[in-house]
């Protein structure tokens, strides 16, 4: 928690809880899984930094509608051109992280791989047997947002 001076406005407007000098202040963040997407691939195309916007925009909003969660809270980032060997070959691979506070059912990583796969291998070009995705449940009080936790 944090430690800061109380006072008119010390409560963050969208009514998180915040510590102030080790007394709680009710208005907690809202405990929603807070998803983050990180993407990692060898594509070197040109296709792949010409697709990127709109790749980052359409698995943002899908993320949200699979996770039930607002998209004002949904992250995603892509690096391109990483070196990379999947199976021993140089040909093109890529590694997302699916961090989320809370569960995933099975079948719900099923249709997020299955999702992930789908954009990655028509926006970079890679063949869906050469990804790689991690589903990651975080903890609330591990995940930090505008000065506070999710805890």
């Amino acid at each position: 928690m944090l430690s800061v001076p109380s006072g008119p406005g010390s409560v963050n407007a969208m009514g998180f809880k915040l510590r102030f000098f080790g007394v709680a202040r009710q208005a907690s963040l809202p405990s929603l899984p807070m998803p983050l997407l990180q993407i990692q691939s060898s594509a070197l195309s040109s296709n792949a930094n010409e697709n990127t916007p709109l790749l980052l925009k359409t698995l943002s909003g899908e993320l949200a509608r699979e996770l039930g969660k607002p998209e004002t809270y949904v992250m995603v980032s892509l690096t391109t051109a990483t070196s990379m060997v999947f199976g021993g070959s140089p040909e093109p691979c890529c590694f997302a992280a699916l961090k989320n506070i809370g569960t995933f059912a099975p079948a719900q990583t099923e249709r997020l791989s299955a999702l992930l796969c789908a954009r990655l291998t028509e926006a970079l070009g890679v063949p869906p047997h050469r990804i790689y995705i991690e589903f990651i449940e975080a903890r609330d009080h591990l995940w930090g947002h505008d000065g506070a936790t999710f805890a």
